[in-house]
């Protein structure tokens, strides 16, 4: 298995890069099912990159960039995670990418609720989210 960082999710997330993005693509296409590893940190990093100053994309268009990189079946990540966390996201304006996931690591844990000074959080997710 090999592990894609998040400057090559990105090249198949914009397709702003065409060279890149060829290699990407190849690189797809000649591996087999789940042998492409993305980790949690790269989907992180790719929200934080695609929602700041550079691309401003809206919430609704990152979720479901993401939701179509899980969808490669080469690609194997955190389906379960992405699956429950972007919709969180896309939904709740004053929660972060990472912390739709915090709440999404907790129930899925069985480790609810989520203890947090962050009021938004918890009153954006009161069935998984506490404040202490």
């Amino acid at each position: 298995m090999k592990s894609l960082d998040t400057n090559i999710t990105l090249r198949l997330l914009l397709q702003d890069v065409p060279d890149q993005l060829r290699k990407v693509v190849d690189l797809i296409d000649n591996s087999k099912s789940r042998s492409l590893q993305i980790a949690d940190a790269v989907f992180f990093e790719c929200v934080w990159i695609l929602s700041g100053k550079m691309y401003n994309f809206e919430r609704e268009l990152i979720g479901k960039l993401l939701l179509q990189i899980a969808d490669i079946p080469q690609i194997n990540c955190n389906r379960v995670m992405l699956e429950e966390a972007v919709p969180l996201y896309v939904q709740h304006n004053n929660i972060s990418f990472i912390d739709a996931c915090l709440a999404v690591y907790a129930e899925i844990n069985s480790a609810t609720p989520l203890l947090t000074f962050d009021k938004k959080l918890a009153a954006a997710l009161p069935k998984t989210v506490s404040t202490l």
